[in-house]
C-alpha cells in the first residue's frame, strides 16, 4: 500500500470519527438554541481554514506560521470568553426580570 493512500484512508477515518463525536454535541446545541455558540465555532473554523490556505498559497508565511497560529487561537479564545460573558449577563438579566 502506498503511503499516500494510507494517509488518505487515515484522514477519511479521522473525519468520520470526528463527525460521529461532534454530531450529538451539535444536536444538543441546536435543541438548546445556542446559535451564538454555533456561529462562534463555525467562524473560528473558517478563520483557521483561511489561515491554512494562506500558508499554502504564500510561502513567506510558512516561517511565521507558528506565531500567527498562536495569535489566531488566542484571539478566538478571547472572543469566545467575551461572547460567553455577554450571553451569561443577558441570561442573568432575563432571569432577574421574570
Amino acid at each position: 500500500m502506498n503511503d499516500r493512500v494510507l494517509y488518505l484512508f487515515l484522514t477519511i477515518a479521522g473525519i468520520f470519527i470526528s463527525y460521529l463525536v461532534i454530531k450529538p454535541i451539535i444536536t444538543l446545541l441546536v435543541s438548546t438554541n445556542s446559535f451564538h455558540l454555533l456561529s462562534y465555532i463555525t467562524s473560528g473554523l473558517l478563520v483557521l481554514f483561511i489561515f491554512l490556505i494562506a500558508i499554502l498559497v504564500n510561502e513567506t508565511l510558512v516561517t511565521k506560521a507558528n506565531h500567527l497560529f498562536k495569535f489566531i487561537l488566542q484571539s478566538l479564545a478571547i472572543f469566545g470568553v467575551i461572547l460567553c460573558i455577554v450571553n451569561l449577563s443577558r441570561y442573568i438579566r432575563d432571569k432577574l426580570k421574570t
